[in-house]
């Protein structure tokens, strides 16, 4: 069920240094457009990179061959950041800086790395499918670069039009969520006509849980933990300025977190979800997850990662 709750409109600022990360895909064109426009709508610098692979041989005698095929691909690469330049220049983009990156580590550690010394407040970048067993394995340098970037990512999906009137931002009770909805709000206004839902959801109760705590029926005790939801949401957005927003809307389903959310954001053809994540690094950040990286792996929309620090939720 959702309560609407109309406002007025106002703006506040939030993206000052925007990163723009290619590979030259037809996502990562995408994700151009979106990049642009957030720029030209909050101001921002725009900054373009590429990591540029290099191919390497243990075996000496390979060495003469791989750096002739290195030198293309970096020539390769200078052709198409000069096209990538022009492509943004088109769409009224100004860019602050542009780079070609071949350091040591992982596309999205470099990228990572950029980011916090050129002090970008998000990183754009475009989204590929995968098969699950490859997504399983090895994860994307999208889901990867969620898990362990301390700058916010927006992972843009290839089959929706840039700009956004449906922005979700699911919530759990936690101080990571109030830093998610706050950017969820901002964004929302800035938006045109755009609805800003809010949603928790209740993880399903089982048989065995009702009998130890409850006499009541499995349906009872779900209704009793929802109708305490919709409570402790209230209190949570008690204080919560939505004021500027055109609709609000607040949401609790009855759902593992992750599968409430897609679900939620399939029927509501919601454009973007904003939710936190846990950074990770190494065979934790492998093993472990999230629930932000299982959305973003399952989504059909574009996603906003704000990276939290603190206890998991």
């Amino acid at each position: 069920m959702a309560e609407t709750i109309d406002s007025g409109r106002t703006t506040m600022h939030l993206f000052k240094r925007i990163l723009f990360a290619t590979d030259f895909s037809n996502e990562a064109a995408v994700a151009r457009e979106e990049a642009v426009r957030l720029a030209l709508r909050w101001g921002a610098e725009l900054g373009l990179i590429h990591v540029q692979r290099s191919l390497s041989s243990s075996w000496y005698s390979f060495d003469r061959f791989y750096s002739q095929v290195n030198d293309q691909l970096r020539e390769g690469a200078r052709t198409q950041l000069k096209k990538e330049i022009s492509a943004i220049t088109a769409l009224g983009g100004e860019l602050e800086t542009s780079a070609i990156l071949e350091g040591e580590g992982a596309i999205y550690e470099q990228i990572s790395d950029f980011a916090e010394s050129w002090k970008a407040d998000v990183i754009v970048s475009g989204t590929h499918g995968q098969d699950q067993a490859e997504v399983f394995a090895w994860g994307t340098t999208a889901s990867n670069l969620v898990r362990i970037s301390s700058t916010p990512v927006l992972s843009v999906r290839t089959d929706q039009e840039p700009g956004f009137q449906n922005i979700l931002v699911p919530i759990s009770f936690t101080p990571a969520c109030r830093e998610a909805l706050s950017v969820g709000v901002a964004l929302a206004r800035q938006s045109d006509r755009c609805t800003l839902h809010i949603l928790h959801a209740c993880e399903p109760i089982g048989l065995s849980s009702v009998m130890v705590v409850s006499d009541a029926s499995t349906s009872d005790y779900a209704q009793q933990v929802e109708e305490a939801a919709h409570q402790q949401m209230d209190t949570f957005l008690g204080d919560f300025d939505v004021s500027g927003v055109e609709e609000v809307k607040k949401v609790v389903v009855r759902a593992q977190p992750h599968v409430g959310i897609l679900d939620y954001a399939s029927n509501q053809e919601v454009e973007l979800i904003c939710m936190p994540t846990l950074g990770r690094r190494g065979l934790s950040g492998m093993l472990l997850g999230n629930t932000a990286e299982r959305v973003l792996r399952g989504s059909r929309c574009s996603m906003l990662t704000l990276h939290y620090s603190g206890e998991g939720e």
